[in-house]
């Protein structure tokens, strides 16, 4: 019986001495500064065909050349090209002239219907696992 008790015991120590850690160590991670990001937008370019990689990474090279874009993710297997952008500096109509500029009949900007607008990130593809992921993930909490 005394020995069940220590047992007992030392298991209950080691679980809230393991708690303790990990909520120290939460805390300690946990970065509460604001990022300064409020500005930064995304939009992304369709290609009108097969993307390829010859006429892509030129396009993704001209588009992150841009003022004011901060950032390019090039999606091969979706055929576009998503831009993030500082709405301070530029805006979707400066980066859409620009590619049709520079590369007229090959692309068309991404212009998001409402329903879009509402659900969630427009530049998101809804077919793709990580969406579905992030999706029943929040609707199970």
């Amino acid at each position: 019986m005394k020995k069940r008790n220590k047992v007992i015991k030392i298991s209950v120590i080691t679980i809230m001495v393991l708690l303790l850690v990990t909520a120290i160590h939460v805390i300690l991670i946990v970065d509460t500064t604001p990022v300064d990001n409020g500005n930064i937008e995304l939009t992304r370019v369709d290609f009108n065909s097969k993307l390829e990689p010859a006429v892509a990474n030129p396009m993704q090279t001209s588009i992150r050349n841009l003022p004011g874009v901060t950032q390019t993710l090039l999606n091969v297997q979706d055929g576009n090209i998503v831009v993030g952008y500082d709405n301070t500096k530029t805006s979707v109509e400066d980066i859409r002239s620009a590619v049709e500029s520079n590369f007229p009949d090959m692309s068309s900007m991404f212009i998001p219907t409402e329903e879009d607008l509402a659900s969630s990130c427009p530049v998101m593809n809804r077919n793709s696992v990580t969406f579905k992921v992030i999706s029943t993930i929040k609707n199970i909490f």
